[in-house]
């Protein structure tokens, strides 16, 4: 039976058990200049460390697609692969078609992605890969003269690359040549087209939930003709638990055709604002770091549009990231 957490008046909130991905990447755009229409045939990519004590399972490889550029979709389409540290060793490759079909698209204002610009193609591969503590290579394959672009040129700024807690990049790595290979030659641009997902646990035994400040607000807004219902639900890690990292909540229930007013993105197939939607947790004070200590709690707002004042059910998986080893 799922643990659920019972609100007066109008929610009904509840940690469930679900799946999903967080990007593992996130690079500042004013300090990276845009790279793409390469003259040769090359593989560029990037070396990165997995910390002592840290584990992540990686469930899709993709590339960038950069939207205002190029348009929606990729011009060509990209094999992209993840090696031990030497490139000696595959340990995962999957092929991001060209166009818009084929691949899941990630958007660039996901859990750690920074690329207003444009948004991320995944493609997912058979059986999940766990990194533990070593050094890794990813690579994507851009033909010469593409018109698909990728971020470049980070000499000095390596240090604005963020990661998941336990992975650091190290290195930009290129492998000239027509064949799709390991990008072992060390580059001092850092490449930032290709990139992987991480997938993200289930945090409900890991965290407890107390809701306060539950207000209406009878003024229409264009996703509640009849007002505003908001509240802050504090989410707490318990003091056994882990220390967690990409803190998403996602709707899985919200009746009467409401909406989730601030969240960050909404789901697939859904209405705007329904189930699906996510909402990322704000970067407060004991979250300040995107990592949540045991011990630590954080507060989200939530707001949501009524397009009715009758009762309704509101209901949310946590997910998040745990990049302990086992």
């Amino acid at each position: 039976m799922k643990k659920q957490f019972l609100v007066p008046v109008l929610l009904a909130a509840g940690l469930a058990v679900e799946g999903a991905q967080a990007g593992a990447l996130a690079v500042d755009p004013d300090v990276f200049d845009y790279g793409g229409n390469a003259t040769l045939d090359t593989t560029y990519g990037y070396a990165f460390t997995v910390a002592a004590g840290s584990a992540y399972t990686i469930t899709a490889l993709g590339v960038f697609d950069e939207t205002n550029r190029s348009g929606d979709g990729l011009s060509d389409s990209h094999p992209v692969g993840l090696w031990n540290g030497t490139g000696s060793t595959l340990l995962a490759s999957v092929t991001v078609p060209s166009g818009t079909t084929g691949s899941t698209v990630v958007p660039s204002g996901a859990t750690f992605f920074a690329f207003p610009q444009g948004q991320w193609r995944f493609v997912d591969f058979a059986t999940p890969v766990v990194l533990t503590e070593g050094t890794y290579l990813i690579g994507g394959f851009y033909p010469g003269r593409g018109s698909d672009e990728y971020f470049a040129r980070a000499t000095g700024n390596l240090g604005t690359v963020n990661t998941l807690s336990g992975i650091t990049v190290t290195q930009g790595k290129v492998a000239n040549g027509s064949a799709f290979s390991p990008p072992t030659t060390n580059s001092g641009d850092g490449y930032f087209g290709p990139s992987f997902l991480v997938e993200q646990a289930i945090v409900n035994p890991d965290l407890t939930v107390a809701v306060s400040g539950q207000s209406t607000s009878t003024t229409a807004v264009p996703e509640g003709p009849a007002g505003v219902f908001s509240f802050t639900a504090r989410y707490c890690n318990r003091a056994t638990s882990p220390t967690l990292e990409a803190l998403v909540s996602r709707t899985r229930v919200l009746t009467n055709g409401n909406s989730l007013v601030n969240r960050d993105r909404d789901g697939t197939g859904t209405p705007a604002g329904g189930v699906g939607s996510e909402l990322d947790f704000p970067l407060d004070p004991d979250y300040d770091d995107g990592l949540l200590a045991a011990g630590d709690c954080v507060d989200v707002l939530y707001e949501i549009g009524l397009a009715q004042r009758t009762r309704f059910s509101f209901n949310v998986d946590l997910l998040g990231v745990d990049g302990s080893a086992p």
